[in-house]
Formats: C-alpha cells, sequence, structure tokens
C-alpha cells in the first residue's frame, strides 16, 4: 500500500507538471521514470519507523521526536530542551529509548 502511494504520489507530480511550460520537457519523463523507482525502494523497506519517544539522560525531559521517511534507528538527534546528543536505537517496546 506504501509503494502505491508512492507511484501515485510521483506520477500526479508528472501530471501537475505537464501545465509548466517548457519545464514539462524534463519534468514528465524524470517524474514517470522515478516513480516505479521510488514504489520499488518503499517496497523493499523492511521497517519503518514514524517517531521515537523517551527521556532525555541529561535533562530528564519527556521526548517526542518525528523521524524522516529515511531515518531509522540507530540514530543520533539532539534532546530539544538541552541539545544534548542522544543515541537512539529499537526496542521491543512501542516507544524507542534514549
Amino acid at each position: 500500500m506504501r509503494a502505491a502511494q508512492m507511484l501515485a504520489l510521483w506520477w500526479a507530480l508528472a501530471l501537475l507538471s505537464v501545465l509548466i511550460p517548457l519545464a514539462h520537457f524534463i519534468l514528465v519523463p524524470l517524474f514517470l521514470l522515478t516513480g516505479p523507482a521510488m514504489a520499488y525502494k518503499r517496497y523493499r523497506a523492511v521497517e519503518v519507523s514514524e517517531r521515537v519517544e523517551g527521556h532525555c539522560p541529561v535533562c530528564r525531559n519527556a521526548i517526542k521526536l518525528k523521524l524522516g521517511p529515511a531515518e531509522k534507528p540507530v540514530l543520533w538527534k539532539y534532546c530539544p530542551v538541552c541539545q544534548e546528543p542522544l543515541s537512539f536505537e529499537t526496542s521491543t517496546s512501542p516507544a524507542v529509548q534514549a
């Protein structure tokens, strides 16, 4: 389902770019070819992390951070309160702890 949504997004961009004079000669083929490549990449993704939650080990504040599509634990982020570097790893619980 996620792969189909990605393909639909890139092909919708191709349809919208038809309306842009001169640029559509480059944009339409680019979006039409990129769509299947990105959909395949999304289809092959084993796990997708949407957010991390936990507590900062330095300032003890609760942390909830959204992750980008390419970010997955183990990753480094900074505490939004004290700017201390944090390391996040996957765990068996629904929340990822620092």
